[in-house]
């Protein structure tokens, strides 16, 4: 809250606000308290307020400020009551509840008078008569008692507006004081155990021995009983702190650092304290202590636990340096002290064998190690030959091959042999010095063979151990070791082997190159096996006759033929793909059915199934077997991969004829089971009599005991053991449709259809097919959609 503040100097009266602090006391036209006579322009102490606090704060040292009869030398809150004097000036500060006053007073000074220096005049006669006995009369009784009346009367007076006006107070101070005093601008008067007091500010002072003195500001108000309960504080207790071992200790009380031993008479605050000693390599002291104060001495006694054990180490020869931890902290013999804990012991003496050991050690727990037995360090052989590369012995034991340093015992003789292939062996004994090095340096010498070699073609080249040799054909000598002997001849595939001549005997060697065509052939699997499980097999490039003449009965006018060459080796699956391997791409398809007759079956073939959704799963087929796909995607489509790839693909319609009709066979195949009509036995899944209530035309006197489509390879393959080339279901090829008019005269390199397209060709009869031109292997068709007969089979180049 905040109060007015009144001024009365000697401009009279005025009401100061907050913006007006500080306040300055002095003379002048600068102060905003105004003394009177004092020299000019002089400031002797300002007036400030902090959190509705008032305090006074001395402006100048050689202005003296007195409060309240005491040199003020610094700031000092203003109280109640609290008297002010600069020169010969006083202020006075009073505080009420809603303002604070400051009144400045000019005190009167008593001249300095002096009688005169001659003697006093004569006093005047003394006038006798009447008037003079009447003035020397005595007062009377009667004047006496009206005096005495009128005296009582007014103490009666005092004493009843004092009751009116008092308040009463008790006073309790906590333990009972040795001395109490109450002191205020008016006394009290006890009454019992009580004080009656007149409101105002007082000043309460108590003392007891081995307490703090009391000196509290006591206000009394005008209303009420009043309680005054203050306690006293005990002296601080006088502590001193003793160690043992005399070590240089840190003492904490409470957490806070008192000082470092030996520490003596330091004052502690009475009550329980928590103290905590610590001490290098010392566990840590901690106790609880209470400390009774009033001014008495106590003392804190604590022994220390080390934290170290004396560990005594020996060792045979003496003088090894002993490394604990890494550190080196003397010589055997040797008694240290060692901080408790796990540690690695090591020792070291030159010319030995370094001796270690896992040192446990318990707190206050001496130890004397076992004496440690130091064995003579290996010497080293370091050896080399020439030519590098022999084999190193000793004693029986492979060691090596050189350049080799060896580690041997020292002063003792070992057997060393040296042995390279081609060359003579050595044999030596040798001795090393305990921790020193012997170089020992030999020359190898050789044994030689004799090969001779003949090649085809003579002009080959001849190399031995990645160096050209030569001519191929001719005779050679060389060490008796292993070599490796290379014949290299441009556009053929080199032969390398590797031969160890042997001493005094002959060695012949013939070697015929092959092309590279020749070695590629060679090279390839006849077979292989898909990710999938599907088994392909190897079509080596060919050259032969497309399509079907004029005169083939059932010939269609698609069927022109055409002069081809397949330059490049190519896989072919032998089955169709089954409903079970495209599901392993697509869990979902379904092949459907026909008038309740499924065709879903896990290893029927997969039908219903678009050119697109066919090469998808040789793409996806492809990843599994880590091929580049053979595929891009083209919009909605595909397209092939140009340059081609190895991975899995359609055959195109030249791969598929050739393996159809002419794989395996001197003469092409006019029908998958021969060349007459119709078929007989079980040549294949067509549309047989027992389909004749399911499709328009079929074979009645045939029967293959399926009415829609079979598992894949359920009948004899064709060729080099392809199935179902004929019947079950046709096949897609890679190539966009076209008809090739007039092309039997012009040979045609690894035809691939036209680039573009709307539909693609579809090779091989179904199982809905029965005539003669459907059931040929030269038979044409084409689709751009999905059918319930239409499948396809996996074909990939083979390089």
């Amino acid at each position: 809250m905040t109060r007015d503040v009144i001024i009365h100097d000697i401009r009279g009266k005025r009401t100061c606000t907050d913006a007006d602090f500080p306040l300055a006391i002095g003379s002048g036209p600068q102060a905003d308290i105004r003394l009177p006579d004092t020299q000019a322009d002089a400031t002797f102490a300002f007036v400030a307020r902090s959190e509705s606090h008032i305090f006074i704060q001395p402006a100048d040292e050689a202005l003296p400020v007195f409060h309240n009869e005491q040199i003020l030398t610094e700031s000092r809150w203003l109280e109640h009551g609290d008297v002010l004097r600069m020169a010969n000036s006083t202020v006075r500060y009073e505080s009420g509840a809603t303002s604070i006053t400051f009144m400045v007073d000019v005190e009167v000074v008593t001249p300095a008078v002096e009688p005169p220096k001659g003697p006093p005049p004569a006093p005047p006669p003394v006038l006798k008569g009447p008037q003079s006995s009447a003035a020397q009369r005595p007062p009377t009784r009667r004047r006496v008692v009206t005096w005495v009346a009128m005296s009582l009367f007014l103490v009666l007076v005092v004493v009843a507006g004092f009751v009116f006006l008092a308040t009463s107070v008790s006073v309790q101070i906590t333990p009972t004081p040795d001395r109490v005093s109450l002191e205020g601008t008016w006394p009290g008067i006890k009454v019992g155990e009580r004080l009656l007091l007149i409101p105002g500010v007082y000043r309460l002072r108590a003392s007891k021995a081995g307490y703090q003195p009391l000196d509290a500001r006591v206000d009394i108000a005008g209303s009420g009983h009043q309680t005054v309960a203050h306690v006293l504080d005990k002296l601080p207790g006088i502590v001193s702190f003793v160690v043992r071992p005399d070590v240089v200790a840190t003492v904490r009380m409470d957490g806070t650092i008192l000082g470092t031993t030996p520490l003596e008479q330091v004052e502690v605050s009475p009550g329980e304290h928590e103290i905590a000693v610590e001490a290098d390599r010392y566990a840590p002291a901690r106790l609880s202590l209470v400390v009774r104060g009033a001014g008495e001495r106590q003392s804190v006694d604590l022994v220390l636990s080390p934290l170290w054990a004396d560990i005594s180490i020996r060792s045979r020869p003496a003088g090894a340096r002993v490394m604990l931890d890494g550190k080196n902290i003397g010589q055997t013999p040797l008694r240290t002290e060692i901080l408790a804990g796990t540690h690695q012991l090591v020792l070291v003496r030159e010319g030995f064998d370094s001796a270690s050991t896992t040192l446990q050690v318990v707190a206050n727990r001496a130890q004397a190690l076992a004496e440690f037995i130091l064995v003579e360090s290996d010497g080293q052989l370091s050896l080399e030959t020439t030519p590098a590369g022999a084999n190193v012995t000793v004693a029986g034991q492979f060691r090596g091959r050189t350049p080799v340093d060896l580690r041997l015992a020292p002063r003792e003789p070992h057997a060393l042999t040296i042995s390279k292939s081609g060359y003579e062996t050595i044999e030596r004994q040798v001795r090393v010095d305990p921790a020193a090095t012997t170089k020992l340096t030999l020359t190898l010498s050789p044994r030689y063979g004799t090969l001779f070699i003949t090649s085809l073609p003579v002009d080959a080249e001849l190399y031995v151990d990645g160096r050209l040799h030569g001519p191929a054909t001719g005779r050679i000598k060389l060490t008796t070791r292993a070599h490796r002997l290379e014949v290299r001849k441009t556009g053929y595939q080199s032969f390398s082997t590797t031969v160890t001549p042997r001493a005094g005997v002959s060695q012949e060697i013939s070697v015929t190159l092959q092309t590279i065509a020749q070695a590629k052939a060679a090279a390839r699997k006849p077979s292989i096996t898909t990710a999938g499980g599907q088994i392909l097999k190897l079509l080596e490039p060919a050259r032969f006759l497309m399509g079907a003449s004029r005169r083939e009965q059932g010939r269609r006018a698609n069927e022109s033929q055409r002069s081809v060459e397949i330059t490049r080796a190519y896989y072919l699956s032998v089955k169709e793909v089954s409903n079970q391997e495209y599901r392993q791409f697509k869990s979902a398809h379904a092949s459907g059915a026909v008038r309740g007759k499924s065709l879903n079956g896990q290893s029927q073939p997969a039908v219903l199934v678009t050119w697109e959704d066919a090469v998808g799963y040789l793409n996806w087929l492809s990843a599994r077997d880590s091929l580049p796909p053979a595929y891009r995607e083209a919009g909605e489509s595909f397209v092939p991969v140009n340059p081609s790839t190895i991975g899995y693909r359609l055959p195109t319609e030249a791969e598929w004829a050739y393996a159809a009709r002419y794989a395996g066979k001197a003469q092409a195949r006019k029908y998958s089971w021969g060349n007459a009509f119709p078929p007989t036995g079980s040549a294949g899944n067509y549309a047989d009599s027992s389909a004749s209530t399911l499709l328009p035309n079929t074979l009645s006197d045939y029967g293959d005991g399926y009415l829609v489509s079979a598992p894949v390879g359920s009948f004899a393959p064709t060729g080099p053991g392809f199935f179902d080339f004929g019947g079950n279901v046709s096949e897609w090829c890679q190539d966009f449709y076209a008809v090739y008019p007039n092309a039997a005269n012009t040979l045609v390199t690894d035809p691939v259809g036209p680039a573009t397209g709307r539909h693609h060709v579809v090779r091989g009869s179904s199982w809905r097919h029965a005539s003669i031109s459907e059931l040929r292997l030269s038979y044409r068709d084409y689709s751009e959609k999905s059918r319930n007969d239409l499948g396809f089979r996996i074909a990939r180049y083979a390089e």
